[in-house]
This record gives structure tokens, C-alpha cells and sequence, in this order.
């Protein structure tokens, strides 16, 4: 008697082509797998994707976020794409989320859907983006990678300080501040593009500005 399973395939193509499928299998007494059918192809052309900096939105900072854009000609009971990001090409976090649009005829190249996601906050270094495409059964499939590397512009000044310090970026939800050896002096998670230093006393500190979806970055700051 024959034991069955279910396994489910993710494929992604090469030529930005993917689609998530269901493959059912059977088992034969030997242990051999026998392909039995294929069920539920679902799926959704990737007919291009890709990332490119953007300034921030009142043009303050040239080159601080990553835009994604990607376009589809076809989606099949297709639901969404998380938007994922790596640093080493291992390990991925999601950073968002965008609905499908809605079904479009896979026969139909002048039929398309446009896409865009901005990463706010983008890591200082290498950042890997992907797109993982999600039916409404759940089953996926990844596009390709796409890569940007960031040097963040930050501005904080003046520095030297000696009261008051200007921050600029646009994705800054907290400020650390530690001492030369290592304690944290000071923190805040407030709107703020100013913090007041005057009551610290002179020497060089570390500031540790952390942004959105868990970027971070430090900067030393001499105090007067």
C-alpha cells in the first residue's frame, strides 16, 4: 500500500519568472518517490525588480533610503509580497509588507501591475533586498537579489558642542548616548532634531542613533 505526501515546491526562475506550486507525491513500498500529479499552480511573472537610492522626502538627506520597484504581468490567487532584507545573504528579516492589487490575465502582456517600498532605514554597509511572493495558500516563491550599499549621510553638529546638538535622519527613533567608558549617559526616543548636552560633562562621547526596522549607527561626538 502506498503512503502519500504532500511536499511543497518553491521555485524561482532566472529570467524574473516565478511561480509557488503544490507537487504531490507518492511513496511505493520500496521507499522510491513517484511523482503523481501536480496540483494548484499559482502563479505570479516578476517581470522586473529593482533598487535604487532615494533622497529622503524634504530633501534634506541625498541618498539615505532604498526604493524598490517591481512590476508583475500576472498574479493568479496571488495575495502579497513581503520585502525582506539581509546583510550577509543568510540571514533575512521582513521590513514590510504590500497587498496584490489584484488578478490580472497571465495571457496578457499589456496587463500589469507597478509596485514600490521604501526601506527608511536601510543599514550602514551591504544591504541584500528580496521579494518574497506569497499566494493565498501560503506557498512562495523568492525573486532574485538586489543589492545597495550605504554610506549614511548623518549630520550631527556641531562638533566639537557645547549645548545643543543638531541631528539629521530621516528614520532616527532613538538616541543613545555613552560615556568613554561605556555607560549609557543618556536617552531618549522622542521626535527631536536637537538634544541638549550642556549638562554633560567635557569629553568624548558615543552616540548611538537607531532607526526604524532596527538600523543602527554610531557616531563620536566631542563635548566641550
Amino acid at each position: 500500500m502506498k503512503t502519500r505526501y504532500t511536499l511543497l515546491i518553491s521555485l524561482a526562475l532566472l529570467a524574473h519568472t516565478a511561480f509557488a506550486q503544490n507537487i504531490q507525491f507518492d511513496y511505493d513500498a520500496g521507499g522510491n518517490r513517484v511523482l503523481r500529479k501536480a496540483v494548484g499552480a499559482l502563479p505570479v511573472t516578476l517581470v522586473s525588480f529593482t533598487a535604487e537610492k532615494s533622497n529622503a522626502a524634504d530633501g534634506s538627506l541625498e541618498n539615505t533610503l532604498a526604493l524598490l520597484s517591481w512590476q508583475t504581468s500576472a498574479e493568479v490567487n496571488f495575495d502579497r509580497f513581503s520585502i525582506q532584507r539581509s546583510r550577509d545573504g543568510k540571514n533575512w528579516s521582513d521590513i514590510g509588507s504590500v497587498k496584490a492589487k489584484g488578478t490580472t490575465n497571465q495571457e496578457d502582456d499589456e496587463i500589469s501591475n507597478t509596485y514600490t517600498f521604501t526601506d527608511k532605514a536601510p543599514a550602514e554597509g551591504e544591504n541584500l533586498y528580496r521579494l518574497k511572493m506569497i499566494d493565498k495558500d501560503e506557498s512562495f516563491a523568492y525573486s532574485q537579489i538586489r543589492n545597495l550599499y550605504f554610506e549614511l549621510k548623518i549630520l550631527a553638529y556641531p562638533n566639537p558642542v557645547s549645548d545643543l546638538l543638531t541631528l539629521k535622519w530621516s528614520a532616527l527613533q532613538t538616541v543613545q548616548i555613552f560615556n568613554s567608558s561605556g555607560k549609557m549617559v543618556y536617552e531618549t526616543s522622542e521626535k527631536t532634531s536637537t538634544i541638549d548636552v550642556s549638562e554633560l560633562a567635557a569629553g568624548v562621547y558615543i552616540f548611538k542613533l537607531i532607526g526604524n526596522a532596527g538600523s543602527s549607527v554610531a557616531r563620536k561626538i566631542v563635548k566641550e
